[in-house]
This record gives structure tokens, C-alpha cells and sequence, in this order.
């Protein structure tokens, strides 16, 4: 895989210095702004990939030249990693309930700074699931547990574990 991280950002840009995109040869994972700026970076990092190149630098313009409007110039650092890194500080998203709606869910907000976890008693949804999951026969003990700033998103199954739930994280005066 190569990471793609925005290592400078000068006037009008997509996104800040610090945001990265994950490549791989057939997936990416986050973004870096979209527009031609991130098809310019995918393009050169799947060429890293398919010639064995460990690091690249790309400093582009976003002008009229390449198709972006935003008037900045941004400078794209990439290296080759061999494991997704996981950012400590990204918040947790704790999502019960990993049915087609949780699961969906859970796909969306990974392209986002989040960490989310998709938690349900049933072993078989967890199953259909990508991603982290946690297989619990006490889901509100993950609340109990959470680390201070955790976002709680409650579409289990059952209306009364959806209850217990929200009762347990309103609990919480972080939540």
C-alpha cells in the first residue's frame, strides 16, 4: 500500500496538511479532497506500486491546468507502508447493531477521521461485516467502558436494547 499524506497546503487547497489516503491496487481508503488532485495522486501511487518504489513527492499546482479550481498549490508526500497505520487520536464511533444499515454505516465513517466499531450479539451479522467488531452478549458494557469523546450511533434490532442502550450512554456526561 502507499500512504498519501498533504504535507503542505499553500493558499486555497481541498483539504489541511496532515490529511492522508491509503492506496492500494484496487481500494483507497480516505482522501486527500477528491477532484484531480486525488486521481493525479492515486495514478502515481498504483505506478509506485506496480514498479516496486518505495517514496515519492508531488507538488501540484490546483489551477486550471489539472482541472481544480481552488486556486493553492499542494505538495503530496507518499511512501510505501505494509500495514494500515491507526491513528490513536481518531475518535471512536461505537455503532450498535451491524445489520445492513450498521454495516453500511461503518463503511461510510472509516473514510472519515473516525474509528468506528460495529458492535451486536450475533455472531452472524458481525460476520458480514468489514472493518473492527466487537461480538459481545452485553453490548452496554461498551458504553460503560468507552473512552471519553466516543460517539454512540444505537439501530440494533430490538427496540428494547435500543432503549438500554441509550439509556446507558446518556448516562454519560461526554455523550
Amino acid at each position: 500500500m502507499i500512504r498519501v499524506r498533504v504535507t503542505r497546503a499553500r493558499g486555497s487547497t481541498p483539504r489541511e496538511a496532515g490529511a492522508t489516503m491509503i492506496v492500494a491496487a484496487e481500494t483507497t481508503q480516505g482522501t486527500i479532497g477528491g477532484g484531480q488532485l486525488e486521481y493525479m495522486a492515486i495514478d502515481r501511487a498504483r505506478q509506485m506500486l506496480a514498479r516496486g518504489e518505495d517514496a515519492a513527492i508531488m507538488d501540484v499546482p490546483l489551477g486550471p491546468e489539472i482541472g481544480q479550481c481552488c486556486g493553492g498549490r499542494v505538495e503530496l508526500s507518499l511512501d510505501r507502508i505494509t500495514a494500515l497505520p491507526r491513528a490513536p487520536d481518531h475518535p471512536q464511533v461505537l455503532i450498535f447493531g451491524a445489520g445492513h444499515v450498521g454495516r453500511a454505516l461503518a463503511r461510510a465513517l472509516r473514510l472519515l477521521p473516525l474509528r468506528p466499531i460495529l458492535i451486536d450479539q450475533r455472531a452472524e451479522e458481525l460476520a458480514l461485516a468489514c472493518g473492527e467488531t466487537r461480538l459481545t452478549p452485553l453490548p452496554e458494557a461498551e458504553i460503560r467502558d468507552a473512552p471519553d469523546g466516543t460517539s454512540y450511533l444505537i439501530l440494533t434490532h430490538d427496540h428494547a436494547l435500543d432503549f438500554l442502550l441509550a439509556a446507558e450512554a446518556l448516562r454519560r456526561p461526554d455523550a
